[in-house]
């Protein structure tokens, strides 16, 4: 298969690169009827992945749920409304929404809650569908919603226990999954399996790298080529983005920290985090003492730690991302 580079959506079956071992066991877990999380750091190729080894699922019904910019109670169920049309292939879902907006935020603010729309839901819809899997796409971001997401949390713990249905929760914020999963008061970890996504190895970023330049037809020399994947360590959305560049004519490897794509990409990962949170990404990138980031040091930490910007290891805590590492150490953010 010819790599591609693209970055405007998920791969899919037809282009997905190398992650075949994961993919294997993802789809053994869901023959045996079992329930899965995909984790690593933003831009292993988590989703894709998951749409990859469903879209070749024709004995169960996905619904693909996606709760990255997940607000609000309103925001949860129109994601969940929209997965389910779209499992059943309804048309224009948009303006069906659009439609049912004002119905639903008269119901959220009624004696009807969201947490009683989640129960009507799993009861009344999914439990309806015909071995149904729910894909539930950045589920750890709709921790923002407090008291509901444990609600929700505990509607599909209850469900998968019950072999009500399959779950393949995805997230990028492995602290917080992790926390999740290992949970007393839901017990996860007993129900599920965890696929952790590394980084493509040297070999592989590089063939990645040469097959798309052939693919389309584009030069530049095997130095900036190693130099790219030198950079992105072999994170498949810079090797992408590295590919997209050098497509373009771009082979000055460098120029992938003042891209406008990698600065629009990263800044949606960073633009919630408060100024302290900053600060002390800044001094991690530097690996300088973190104690210089004041007061709060360890809630402001322990935060950067659950949303998977920062990992703990044996001797210091580090960026896992390194193209921003780089543009944290050299304040080009």
């Amino acid at each position: 298969m010819k790599a591609k580079f693209n970055l405007n959506r998920l791969a899919g079956k037809v282009d997905l690169y190398d992650r075949d071992n994961e993919a294997k066991k993802l789809i053994s877990i869901l023959s045996s009827n079992g329930s899965v999380v995909l984790g690593s750091i933003k831009g292993m190729g988590k989703s894709s992945l998951a749409k990859a080894v469903t879209e070749n699922i024709t004995d169960k019904v996905v619904i693909w749920i996606t709760l990255e910019n997940v607000y609000s109670s309103l925001n949860l169920v129109q994601q969940l409304i929209k997965g389910f049309y779209e499992a059943r292939g309804i048309s224009g879902i948009d303006e069906k929404l659009s439609g049912l907006n004002k119905m639903i935020q008269n119901m959220l603010t009624s004696s009807f809650s969201a947490s009683s729309f989640i129960d009507a839901y799993f009861s009344s819809y999914i439990a309806n569908v015909s071995s149904p899997v729910l894909v539930l796409d950045e589920i750890t971001h709709a921790r923002r919603l407090g008291r509901l997401y444990n609600h929700f949390m505990g509607v599909l713990y209850h469900g998968i226990k019950h072999g009500d249905f399959q779950v393949i929760m995805i997230s990028s914020e492995m602290g917080a999954m992790h926390e999740t999963i290992k949970s007393k008061q839901l017990p996860f970890d007993d129900l599920v399996e965890w696929i952790d996504l590394k980084p493509f190895d040297e070999p592989t970023s590089l063939n990645f790298l040469y097959e798309g330049l052939e693919f389309y037809g584009a030069i530049c020399p095997k130095k900036k080529i190693y130099e790219y994947y030198r950079i992105t360590e072999g994170i498949p959305v810079w090797l992408t983005l590295s590919g997209v560049r050098m497509v373009e004519g771009l082979c000055n490897p460098d120029g992938i920290y003042r891209d406008d794509r990698a600065l629009k990409y990263i800044l949606g990962q960073l633009v919630e985090l408060s100024k302290k949170e900053i600060e002390m990404l800044r001094l991690i990138s530097r690996k300088q003492s973190i104690s210089f980031a004041g007061t709060h040091l360890k809630r402001n930490l322990y935060s950067l730690i659950r949303k998977g910007l920062v990992v703990n290891t044996l001797s210091s805590y580090m960026i896992p991302d390194p193209v921003i590492e780089h543009m944290l150490k050299y304040e080009i953010l």
